[in-house]
């Protein structure tokens, strides 16, 4: 039988994909703030945290509340790319490449995290922003969702939302004092009978089967489609705001040049900016 939620689901959830400036900057300082107290090593002198992943134009950012218009957690799907791969890649390419080798479309949920003291209100609002992203994620054609955990993580995931171990624990180079993390995997093909199945015999109220599956979502996946970062919101986090931009390869600049259709004033720009010390 799998673990049951101390919560109630059936609360009404707001949620929205990041589309203007400020959503995205409110993601990003969201991941920051989070960071802090953590095993992380270094947290951005620009409160903002993001990755190269953020600006590639499949990737989707997710906001969820209890209440409107004050938003404390956030979540990212990353679907895979040549150009780009998978944050996951950094650790264990190895592993994710044996599903790439067997054609399998994967995704990886990134950067899930909320700032809710409230275990209760904090749990309400994850399963929702986990829903929304996985039926966004099915609709998009992905086959395998995977995440890059720390070992606690996982256990909830494999507990919770049936998770399998897919990748053994690896030191994490971004985290202090001998972090470890853990690759976890999810058959999205599976999903349905496999939930249909553990859920059967569980009350409509704490059935994932039904949550996850079934129950219409408070806002239209068609929204989320359209919700990308726009070229002046690049230029703005990537070279304006922080130095992120000095610190990509010179084949990841060219991509995002060609992506975002920079000037040559932008592809050169330089570490001498006034925000060069901010360094992400």
């Amino acid at each position: 039988m799998p673990w049951l939620w101390p919560c109630n689901l059936y609360q009404k959830v707001y949620l929205k994909p990041a589309q203007a400036r400020e959503d995205f900057e409110q993601a990003f300082s969201l991941i920051c703030r989070c960071s802090k107290g953590t095993k992380i090593k270094e947290v951005s002198p620009s409160n903002l945290c993001f990755s190269p992943h953020h600006a590639l134009p499949e990737t989707r950012v997710l906001l969820s509340s209890l209440v409107p218009d004050s938003f404390f957690t956030t979540g990212t799907v990353v679907f895979d790319s040549v150009e780009m791969g998978l944050p996951a890649d950094q650790l264990y390419k190895d592993y994710i490449d044996k599903l790439r080798g067997k054609g399998r479309y994967l995704v990886e949920f990134i950067h899930m995290v909320s700032l809710v003291s409230n275990k209760a209100r904090a749990s309400v609002e994850f399963f929702h922003l986990f829903r929304v992203l996985y039926r966004y994620a099915v609709i998009q054609g992905a086959t395998d969702l995977i995440l890059c955990v720390v070992p606690k993580e996982a256990a909830f995931f494999e507990k919770v939302f049936l998770f399998r171990r897919l990748g053994p624990l690896r030191a994490c180079a971004s985290c202090s004092q001998g972090g470890y993390t853990v690759l976890i995997h999810l058959n999205l093909e599976e999903v349905p009978r496999v939930y249909a199945q553990a859920f059967k015999r569980v009350s409509e109220d704490q059935n994932l089967y039904k949550f996850l599956l079934e129950d219409p979502l408070p806002l239209d996946l068609k929204v989320i489609s359209t919700a990308r970062l726009k070229k002046e919101d690049f230029v703005f986090f990537f070279l304006e705001k922080t130095n992120f931009w000095v610190t990509l390869s010179e084949e990841e600049r060219a991509y995002f040049g060609y992506l975002y259709n920079l000037t040559k004033e932008w592809a050169d720009f330089s570490v001498s900016s006034k925000h060069a010390d901010l360094l992400i």
